[in-house]
Protein backbone atom coordinates (compact mmCIF):
# COMPACT_ATOMS: atom_id res chain seq x y z
CA UNK A 1 0.00 0.00 0.00
CA UNK A 2 2.87 2.41 0.79
CA UNK A 3 4.52 2.16 -2.36
CA UNK A 4 1.90 2.51 -4.76
CA UNK A 5 0.39 5.75 -2.52
CA UNK A 6 4.14 6.83 -3.61
CA UNK A 7 3.73 6.16 -6.95
CA UNK A 8 -0.08 7.90 -7.19
CA UNK A 9 1.29 10.81 -5.75
CA UNK A 10 4.54 10.92 -8.02
CA UNK A 11 1.98 10.23 -10.93
CA UNK A 12 -0.28 13.21 -10.15
CA UNK A 13 3.35 15.49 -10.03
CA UNK A 14 3.95 14.52 -13.22
CA UNK A 15 0.52 15.15 -14.35
CA UNK A 16 0.94 18.72 -12.49
CA UNK A 17 4.45 19.62 -13.72
CA UNK A 18 3.05 18.48 -17.40
CA UNK A 19 0.51 21.75 -17.38
CA UNK A 20 3.80 23.70 -17.74
CA UNK A 21 5.56 20.84 -19.62
CA UNK A 22 5.14 21.71 -23.16
CA UNK A 23 4.84 25.41 -23.85
CA UNK A 24 3.26 26.67 -26.98
CA UNK A 25 5.70 29.43 -27.54
CA UNK A 26 8.51 27.12 -26.96
CA UNK A 27 9.83 27.00 -30.49
CA UNK A 28 13.07 25.36 -32.10
CA UNK A 29 16.68 27.28 -31.12
CA UNK A 30 19.64 25.46 -32.58
CA UNK A 31 22.59 27.80 -31.02
CA UNK A 32 25.35 27.98 -33.34
CA UNK A 33 28.55 25.92 -32.74
CA UNK A 34 30.11 29.28 -31.91
CA UNK A 35 27.76 29.74 -29.27
CA UNK A 36 28.45 26.02 -27.47
CA UNK A 37 31.84 26.03 -27.56
CA UNK A 38 32.29 29.60 -25.44
CA UNK A 39 31.49 27.62 -22.96
CA UNK A 40 33.48 24.53 -23.02
CA UNK A 41 36.29 23.48 -26.08
CA UNK A 42 37.33 20.30 -26.86
CA UNK A 43 41.00 20.40 -25.48
CA UNK A 44 42.87 21.92 -21.97
CA UNK A 45 40.03 22.99 -21.00
CA UNK A 46 38.85 22.55 -17.34
CA UNK A 47 35.86 24.81 -16.99
CA UNK A 48 32.65 23.29 -15.26
CA UNK A 49 30.39 23.95 -17.88
CA UNK A 50 27.18 22.30 -16.16
CA UNK A 51 27.45 24.16 -12.93
CA UNK A 52 28.37 27.33 -14.92
CA UNK A 53 24.82 27.26 -16.04
CA UNK A 54 25.86 25.93 -19.83
CA UNK A 55 21.59 24.23 -19.81
CA UNK A 56 20.25 27.13 -18.48
CA UNK A 57 21.87 29.53 -21.11
CA UNK A 58 20.31 27.73 -24.07
CA UNK A 59 16.58 27.15 -22.52
CA UNK A 60 14.12 30.13 -21.64
CA UNK A 61 13.23 29.48 -17.74
CA UNK A 62 9.92 27.64 -18.80
CA UNK A 63 11.48 25.54 -21.36
CA UNK A 64 14.41 24.69 -18.25
CA UNK A 65 11.65 24.35 -15.23
CA UNK A 66 9.74 21.82 -17.94
CA UNK A 67 12.46 19.16 -17.26
CA UNK A 68 13.48 19.76 -13.32
CA UNK A 69 11.67 17.34 -11.01
CA UNK A 70 11.82 16.49 -7.48
CA UNK A 71 15.09 15.28 -6.73
CA UNK A 72 13.84 13.18 -3.57
CA UNK A 73 10.97 11.38 -5.70
CA UNK A 74 13.13 10.50 -8.78
CA UNK A 75 15.48 8.91 -6.12
CA UNK A 76 12.56 7.22 -4.59
CA UNK A 77 10.97 6.04 -8.14
CA UNK A 78 13.83 4.80 -9.57
CA UNK A 79 15.41 2.72 -6.64
CA UNK A 80 12.00 0.89 -6.53
CA UNK A 81 12.39 -0.06 -10.19
CA UNK A 82 15.66 -0.78 -10.27
CA UNK A 83 15.05 -2.41 -6.30
CA UNK A 84 18.52 -1.23 -4.89
CA UNK A 85 20.61 1.85 -4.49
CA UNK A 86 23.93 1.45 -5.48
CA UNK A 87 25.49 3.18 -2.54
CA UNK A 88 24.00 0.27 -0.40
CA UNK A 89 25.16 -2.52 -2.36
CA UNK A 90 29.10 -1.90 -3.61
CA UNK A 91 32.09 -1.81 -0.85
CA UNK A 92 32.93 -5.27 -0.50
CA UNK A 93 35.61 -5.66 -2.73
CA UNK A 94 39.15 -4.04 -1.83
CA UNK A 95 37.76 -2.22 0.92
CA UNK A 96 40.60 -0.70 1.70
CA UNK A 97 40.26 1.16 -1.47
CA UNK A 98 38.82 4.66 0.18
CA UNK A 99 37.86 7.88 -1.25
CA UNK A 100 40.83 10.29 -2.40
CA UNK A 101 43.16 10.71 -4.93
CA UNK A 102 45.41 8.67 -6.37
CA UNK A 103 48.48 8.55 -9.43
CA UNK A 104 49.13 5.68 -11.14
CA UNK A 105 52.34 5.66 -9.13
CA UNK A 106 50.18 4.35 -5.82
CA UNK A 107 49.13 1.19 -8.02
CA UNK A 108 52.61 -0.37 -6.39
CA UNK A 109 50.76 1.06 -2.53
CA UNK A 110 47.46 -0.67 -3.02
CA UNK A 111 47.03 -3.52 -4.85
CA UNK A 112 43.54 -3.97 -3.93
CA UNK A 113 42.94 -1.37 -7.08
CA UNK A 114 44.12 -4.23 -9.69
CA UNK A 115 41.03 -6.48 -8.44
CA UNK A 116 38.75 -3.50 -8.09
CA UNK A 117 39.17 -1.88 -11.86
CA UNK A 118 38.39 -3.66 -14.84
CA UNK A 119 41.63 -4.88 -16.05
CA UNK A 120 41.04 -2.33 -19.23
CA UNK A 121 40.81 0.77 -16.55
CA UNK A 122 44.05 -0.74 -14.95
CA UNK A 123 46.16 -0.75 -17.72
CA UNK A 124 45.21 2.59 -18.89
CA UNK A 125 45.31 4.36 -15.24
CA UNK A 126 48.92 4.99 -16.30
CA UNK A 127 51.79 7.80 -17.50
CA UNK A 128 50.18 9.34 -20.74
CA UNK A 129 52.86 7.98 -23.79
CA UNK A 130 52.31 5.91 -26.60
CA UNK A 131 50.75 3.91 -28.21
CA UNK A 132 47.31 4.98 -27.39
CA UNK A 133 45.78 8.38 -25.88
CA UNK A 134 42.76 8.10 -23.47
CA UNK A 135 45.00 7.38 -20.15
CA UNK A 136 44.71 8.91 -16.92
CA UNK A 137 47.68 8.98 -14.75
CA UNK A 138 45.75 10.53 -11.68
CA UNK A 139 42.47 9.86 -10.26
CA UNK A 140 40.13 11.14 -7.29
CA UNK A 141 37.56 8.76 -5.96
CA UNK A 142 34.75 9.63 -4.56
CA UNK A 143 31.61 7.99 -2.33
CA UNK A 144 29.28 5.69 -4.44
CA UNK A 145 25.88 8.08 -5.55
CA UNK A 146 22.52 7.16 -6.04
CA UNK A 147 21.73 8.50 -10.32
CA UNK A 148 17.81 8.00 -10.80
CA UNK A 149 15.89 9.30 -14.09
CA UNK A 150 13.19 11.91 -14.47
CA UNK A 151 9.91 11.19 -13.24
CA UNK A 152 8.44 10.37 -16.99
CA UNK A 153 11.02 8.10 -17.52
CA UNK A 154 10.03 6.69 -14.18
CA UNK A 155 6.78 6.24 -14.52
CA UNK A 156 6.30 4.73 -18.13
CA UNK A 157 8.99 2.06 -16.56
CA UNK A 158 6.87 1.07 -13.93
CA UNK A 159 3.70 1.51 -15.98
CA UNK A 160 4.81 -0.82 -18.43
CA UNK A 161 6.74 -3.06 -16.14
CA UNK A 162 6.80 -7.16 -17.45
CA UNK A 163 4.81 -5.71 -20.78
CA UNK A 164 7.71 -6.14 -23.19
CA UNK A 165 8.03 -9.39 -24.49
CA UNK A 166 10.99 -11.81 -26.07
CA UNK A 167 9.97 -14.75 -28.51
CA UNK A 168 11.66 -18.09 -27.84
CA UNK A 169 15.34 -16.94 -28.99
CA UNK A 170 15.21 -14.04 -26.77
CA UNK A 171 14.12 -11.36 -29.32
CA UNK A 172 12.09 -8.83 -28.70
CA UNK A 173 8.79 -8.60 -29.73
CA UNK A 174 8.10 -5.07 -30.88
CA UNK A 175 4.73 -4.56 -30.64
CA UNK A 176 4.90 -5.50 -26.98
CA UNK A 177 7.20 -2.48 -25.82
CA UNK A 178 5.29 1.00 -25.32
CA UNK A 179 7.79 3.17 -23.26
CA UNK A 180 10.63 3.25 -20.63
CA UNK A 181 13.06 0.94 -19.54
CA UNK A 182 11.65 -2.64 -21.36
CA UNK A 183 13.91 -4.50 -18.56
CA UNK A 184 14.35 -2.62 -15.14
CA UNK A 185 15.56 -6.07 -13.39
CA UNK A 186 17.17 -8.29 -16.27
CA UNK A 187 16.65 -12.30 -15.61
CA UNK A 188 15.72 -15.34 -16.79
CA UNK A 189 17.37 -17.38 -19.67
CA UNK A 190 17.50 -14.24 -21.60
CA UNK A 191 18.68 -11.96 -18.98
CA UNK A 192 22.21 -10.66 -21.48
CA UNK A 193 19.43 -9.99 -23.89
CA UNK A 194 17.66 -8.06 -21.62
CA UNK A 195 20.38 -5.86 -20.23
CA UNK A 196 21.13 -4.80 -24.12
CA UNK A 197 17.76 -4.19 -24.78
CA UNK A 198 18.29 -1.80 -22.22
CA UNK A 199 21.07 -0.46 -23.50
CA UNK A 200 19.28 0.04 -26.83
CA UNK A 201 16.14 1.89 -25.52
CA UNK A 202 18.06 4.35 -23.56
CA UNK A 203 16.85 7.75 -22.21
CA UNK A 204 20.03 9.62 -23.28
CA UNK A 205 20.15 12.79 -23.35
CA UNK A 206 16.53 14.24 -24.27
CA UNK A 207 14.20 13.54 -26.62
CA UNK A 208 14.81 15.90 -29.04
CA UNK A 209 18.58 16.98 -28.78
CA UNK A 210 21.17 19.01 -30.61
CA UNK A 211 24.88 18.50 -30.38
CA UNK A 212 28.56 19.02 -31.43
CA UNK A 213 30.74 16.81 -31.35
CA UNK A 214 34.55 17.69 -31.68
CA UNK A 215 37.35 15.11 -31.94
CA UNK A 216 41.24 14.98 -32.37
CA UNK A 217 43.00 11.71 -33.51
CA UNK A 218 46.70 10.05 -32.23
CA UNK A 219 48.77 8.22 -34.62
CA UNK A 220 50.88 5.52 -32.07
CA UNK A 221 53.50 8.14 -31.32
CA UNK A 222 50.97 10.56 -29.71
CA UNK A 223 51.66 12.68 -32.75
CA UNK A 224 47.72 14.40 -33.62
CA UNK A 225 46.87 13.80 -37.44
CA UNK A 226 43.62 15.23 -36.93
CA UNK A 227 42.79 18.27 -35.29
CA UNK A 228 39.06 19.48 -33.46
CA UNK A 229 37.14 17.59 -36.36
CA UNK A 230 33.88 18.76 -36.00
CA UNK A 231 30.50 17.72 -36.22
CA UNK A 232 27.24 18.97 -35.20
CA UNK A 233 24.07 16.50 -34.80
CA UNK A 234 20.32 16.50 -34.50
CA UNK A 235 19.04 13.49 -32.74
CA UNK A 236 15.16 12.13 -31.82
CA UNK A 237 13.44 9.57 -30.37
CA UNK A 238 10.78 8.15 -32.69
CA UNK A 239 9.05 5.67 -30.47
CA UNK A 240 8.43 5.41 -26.40
CA UNK A 241 8.53 9.31 -26.13
CA UNK A 242 7.77 10.57 -22.59
CA UNK A 243 9.34 14.04 -21.74
CA UNK A 244 8.80 16.22 -25.08
CA UNK A 245 5.66 16.51 -27.36
CA UNK A 246 4.77 14.65 -29.56
CA UNK A 247 4.29 11.62 -26.32
CA UNK A 248 4.45 8.10 -27.70
CA UNK A 249 5.10 8.23 -31.34
CA UNK A 250 6.88 11.39 -33.10
CA UNK A 251 4.39 11.12 -35.84
CA UNK A 252 2.03 8.61 -38.14
CA UNK A 253 5.29 7.13 -40.36
CA UNK A 254 7.36 6.21 -37.04
CA UNK A 255 4.39 4.49 -35.58
CA UNK A 256 3.70 3.14 -39.11
CA UNK A 257 6.85 2.01 -39.88
CA UNK A 258 8.13 1.13 -36.42
CA UNK A 259 10.51 3.23 -36.37
CA UNK A 260 12.79 3.77 -32.90
CA UNK A 261 15.48 6.63 -33.89
CA UNK A 262 16.54 9.08 -36.33
CA UNK A 263 20.02 11.15 -36.04
CA UNK A 264 21.80 12.99 -38.73
CA UNK A 265 25.15 14.36 -38.32
CA UNK A 266 26.56 17.23 -40.51
CA UNK A 267 30.60 17.36 -40.68
CA UNK A 268 31.78 20.76 -40.29
CA UNK A 269 35.32 20.07 -39.90
CA UNK A 270 38.07 19.40 -40.94
CA UNK A 271 37.64 21.17 -44.40
CA UNK A 272 38.10 18.06 -46.76
CA UNK A 273 34.86 16.24 -44.31
CA UNK A 274 32.80 19.75 -44.47
CA UNK A 275 29.38 18.82 -46.27
CA UNK A 276 29.06 15.40 -45.61
CA UNK A 277 25.96 13.92 -43.85
CA UNK A 278 25.12 11.28 -42.22
CA UNK A 279 21.45 9.96 -41.75
CA UNK A 280 20.57 6.88 -39.56
CA UNK A 281 17.18 5.60 -39.03
CA UNK A 282 16.67 1.94 -36.24
CA UNK A 283 13.61 0.16 -36.53
CA UNK A 284 12.30 -1.66 -33.74
CA UNK A 285 11.56 -4.73 -35.61
CA UNK A 286 14.77 -6.93 -35.07
CA UNK A 287 13.91 -8.30 -38.89
CA UNK A 288 14.22 -4.87 -40.42
CA UNK A 289 17.06 -3.32 -41.21
CA UNK A 290 18.53 0.16 -39.79
CA UNK A 291 18.31 2.67 -42.44
CA UNK A 292 22.21 4.34 -42.93
CA UNK A 293 22.70 7.26 -45.80
CA UNK A 294 25.54 9.32 -46.14
CA UNK A 295 25.83 12.48 -48.61
CA UNK A 296 29.47 13.04 -50.07
CA UNK A 297 30.02 16.30 -50.30
CA UNK A 298 33.02 15.99 -52.86
CA UNK A 299 30.69 13.61 -55.41
CA UNK A 300 27.36 15.26 -54.62
CA UNK A 301 25.99 11.71 -54.32
CA UNK A 302 24.11 10.32 -51.32
CA UNK A 303 24.89 6.71 -50.67
CA UNK A 304 23.09 4.17 -48.92
CA UNK A 305 25.55 2.23 -46.80
CA UNK A 306 25.30 -1.59 -46.67
CA UNK A 307 25.30 -3.91 -43.15
CA UNK A 308 29.27 -4.11 -44.01
CA UNK A 309 29.29 -0.29 -43.88
CA UNK A 310 28.37 -0.08 -39.97
CA UNK A 311 31.23 -2.53 -39.14
CA UNK A 312 33.64 0.38 -40.74
CA UNK A 313 35.12 3.47 -38.72
CA UNK A 314 33.92 6.74 -40.26
CA UNK A 315 35.16 10.33 -40.87
CA UNK A 316 38.58 9.45 -40.47
CA UNK A 317 38.16 8.47 -36.36
CA UNK A 318 37.92 5.06 -34.45
CA UNK A 319 34.17 5.17 -34.42
CA UNK A 320 31.77 2.56 -35.89
CA UNK A 321 28.03 2.64 -36.53
CA UNK A 322 27.63 -0.51 -34.58
CA UNK A 323 29.80 0.23 -31.88
CA UNK A 324 28.16 3.87 -31.23
CA UNK A 325 29.55 7.04 -29.69
CA UNK A 326 28.04 6.55 -26.18
CA UNK A 327 29.58 3.50 -24.68
CA UNK A 328 30.29 1.02 -27.52
CA UNK A 329 26.90 -0.79 -28.03
CA UNK A 330 24.63 -0.06 -30.54
CA UNK A 331 24.59 -3.03 -32.95
CA UNK A 332 20.93 -4.09 -34.40
CA UNK A 333 19.78 -7.56 -32.60
CA UNK A 334 18.59 -9.94 -34.84
CA UNK A 335 19.00 -13.48 -35.30
CA UNK A 336 19.15 -13.06 -39.07
CA UNK A 337 20.74 -10.26 -39.43
CA UNK A 338 23.58 -10.10 -37.12
CA UNK A 339 23.50 -13.69 -35.48
CA UNK A 340 25.01 -13.70 -31.58
CA UNK A 341 25.43 -15.64 -28.72
CA UNK A 342 24.79 -14.03 -25.53
CA UNK A 343 26.05 -14.55 -21.63
CA UNK A 344 26.40 -12.72 -18.30
CA UNK A 345 30.41 -13.14 -17.60
CA UNK A 346 29.75 -10.55 -15.11
CA UNK A 347 27.91 -9.43 -11.90
CA UNK A 348 30.10 -7.08 -9.54
CA UNK A 349 31.23 -3.91 -8.63
CA UNK A 350 33.87 -2.14 -10.09
CA UNK A 351 36.09 1.01 -9.54
CA UNK A 352 34.72 3.17 -13.05
CA UNK A 353 34.26 6.46 -14.14
CA UNK A 354 31.96 8.29 -12.19
CA UNK A 355 29.22 10.33 -13.53
CA UNK A 356 30.68 14.61 -13.51
CA UNK A 357 28.23 16.79 -12.34
CA UNK A 358 30.06 19.42 -12.68
CA UNK A 359 31.26 19.25 -16.66
CA UNK A 360 35.07 19.71 -15.57
CA UNK A 361 36.64 17.04 -17.06
CA UNK A 362 38.70 17.73 -20.24
CA UNK A 363 41.38 16.21 -22.27
CA UNK A 364 45.51 17.49 -22.93
CA UNK A 365 46.06 18.12 -26.17
CA UNK A 366 49.71 17.09 -26.37
CA UNK A 367 49.48 13.41 -24.22
CA UNK A 368 45.51 13.11 -25.33
CA UNK A 369 45.07 12.34 -21.79
CA UNK A 370 42.11 12.88 -19.55
CA UNK A 371 42.38 15.31 -16.53
CA UNK A 372 40.02 15.70 -13.54
CA UNK A 373 38.58 12.40 -14.08
CA UNK A 374 36.80 11.13 -10.64
CA UNK A 375 35.84 7.44 -10.23
CA UNK A 376 33.47 5.51 -8.09
CA UNK A 377 32.32 2.05 -7.27
CA UNK A 378 29.38 0.53 -9.47
CA UNK A 379 27.65 -2.30 -9.49
CA UNK A 380 28.51 -4.06 -13.28
CA UNK A 381 27.33 -6.40 -15.69
CA UNK A 382 29.76 -7.50 -17.90
CA UNK A 383 27.65 -9.18 -21.53
CA UNK A 384 29.66 -10.51 -23.80
CA UNK A 385 27.83 -10.96 -27.53
CA UNK A 386 29.57 -13.47 -29.40
CA UNK A 387 29.55 -12.97 -33.00
CA UNK A 388 28.14 -16.24 -35.31
CA UNK A 389 28.55 -14.65 -38.26
CA UNK A 390 32.29 -15.56 -39.95
CA UNK A 391 32.20 -12.73 -42.32
CA UNK A 392 31.73 -9.95 -39.27
CA UNK A 393 34.77 -8.19 -38.41
CA UNK A 394 34.51 -8.83 -34.75
CA UNK A 395 34.51 -12.36 -33.01
CA UNK A 396 32.96 -11.31 -29.83
CA UNK A 397 31.72 -7.61 -27.90
CA UNK A 398 32.73 -7.51 -24.47
CA UNK A 399 29.99 -4.60 -22.89
CA UNK A 400 30.18 -3.17 -19.23
CA UNK A 401 26.69 -1.56 -17.85
CA UNK A 402 25.59 0.42 -15.00
CA UNK A 403 22.95 -2.01 -13.11
CA UNK A 404 21.65 1.43 -11.83
CA UNK A 405 21.59 3.44 -15.01
CA UNK A 406 21.54 0.36 -17.21
CA UNK A 407 23.84 2.00 -19.79
CA UNK A 408 26.88 0.95 -20.59
CA UNK A 409 30.06 2.84 -20.56
CA UNK A 410 32.90 0.65 -22.20
CA UNK A 411 33.34 -2.42 -24.86
CA UNK A 412 35.91 -4.08 -25.79
CA UNK A 413 35.94 -5.43 -29.32
CA UNK A 414 37.51 -8.46 -30.61
CA UNK A 415 38.97 -9.28 -34.02
CA UNK A 416 38.27 -12.39 -35.90
CA UNK A 417 41.54 -13.69 -34.68
CA UNK A 418 40.54 -13.15 -31.15
CA UNK A 419 42.54 -9.82 -31.27
CA UNK A 420 41.27 -6.85 -29.00
CA UNK A 421 40.66 -4.86 -31.82
CA UNK A 422 38.73 -1.83 -30.80
CA UNK A 423 37.47 -0.10 -27.37
CA UNK A 424 34.98 2.85 -26.53
CA UNK A 425 35.42 4.79 -23.26
CA UNK A 426 33.34 6.76 -22.41
CA UNK A 427 32.13 9.16 -19.30
CA UNK A 428 29.13 10.81 -18.55
CA UNK A 429 27.74 13.48 -16.58
CA UNK A 430 24.34 13.30 -14.88
CA UNK A 431 21.98 16.93 -13.83
CA UNK A 432 20.99 16.48 -11.05
CA UNK A 433 17.51 18.37 -10.87
CA UNK A 434 16.95 16.62 -14.33
CA UNK A 435 17.84 13.49 -14.09
CA UNK A 436 19.43 13.21 -17.02
CA UNK A 437 22.68 11.90 -18.36
CA UNK A 438 24.48 13.23 -20.77
CA UNK A 439 28.03 12.53 -23.17
CA UNK A 440 31.37 13.78 -21.25
CA UNK A 441 34.84 12.75 -22.59
CA UNK A 442 35.10 9.93 -25.09
CA UNK A 443 38.16 7.95 -25.98
CA UNK A 444 37.89 5.57 -29.03
CA UNK A 445 40.98 3.23 -29.75
CA UNK A 446 42.07 0.97 -32.80
CA UNK A 447 44.83 -1.12 -31.03
CA UNK A 448 45.84 -3.08 -34.22
CA UNK A 449 46.64 0.60 -35.90
CA UNK A 450 47.20 2.24 -32.28
CA UNK A 451 45.63 4.86 -33.41
CA UNK A 452 42.97 7.33 -30.63
CA UNK A 453 40.29 9.43 -31.17
CA UNK A 454 39.46 11.69 -28.38
CA UNK A 455 36.81 14.20 -27.69
CA UNK A 456 34.31 16.02 -25.72
CA UNK A 457 30.26 16.16 -26.84
CA UNK A 458 28.19 19.09 -25.93
CA UNK A 459 24.44 18.52 -25.91
CA UNK A 460 21.17 20.90 -25.49
CA UNK A 461 17.24 19.90 -26.07
CA UNK A 462 15.63 21.06 -28.85
CA UNK A 463 11.78 22.01 -29.00
CA UNK A 464 9.18 21.81 -31.66
CA UNK A 465 10.86 19.44 -34.38
CA UNK A 466 9.49 18.06 -37.43
CA UNK A 467 10.07 15.45 -39.89
CA UNK A 468 11.75 18.09 -42.65
CA UNK A 469 14.35 18.54 -39.48
CA UNK A 470 15.44 15.16 -39.82
CA UNK A 471 15.05 14.88 -43.73
CA UNK A 472 17.88 14.31 -45.82
CA UNK A 473 16.76 16.80 -48.23
CA UNK A 474 16.62 19.72 -45.84
CA UNK A 475 20.61 19.15 -45.30
CA UNK A 476 21.62 18.83 -48.74
CA UNK A 477 19.96 22.60 -49.11
CA UNK A 478 22.36 23.60 -46.29
CA UNK A 479 25.51 21.59 -47.35
CA UNK A 480 25.54 23.62 -50.67
CA UNK A 481 25.35 26.74 -49.05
Amino acid sequence: MKKASIFIFLFASIILIGMVTYPAAAGKKKPSIAEMKKWKVPMDDPRPYIQNGFYKHFLSDEQYMAFVYDVPSMKQAWSEIVGFKAPEVVGKIAPEIKPGKYSYKDKQIFPGLKELMPEYFYEMFDKPGPPVAGKFSEIIIIPTRQYYYSLPVAMATKKHDGQTKLDDAGYIIDSSYSAGYPFPRPSGNFKAQQILYNMLKRYLPWENSFSISVLNGYDKNLRRDMVDACSDALEIRLSGRVQMAPIGWFDKRAADQGEETASIYFFQAPRDQYGNISNIITYISPEKLDSSLMYLASLRRVRKMTSTDTQDAFGGTDADQDSGHIGGFAQKMSPNIYPMDYKVLEEREYLVPAHSLDGSPYIDSESGEFKLLEFERRPVWVVEAKELDKNYIYSRRVVFLDRETLVSFMSMNYDQQGRLYRTALNTRSFLPDMGMFLIGVTALTDHIDQHTTVGTALSVPIHGLNRNDIAMGSLLRRSTK
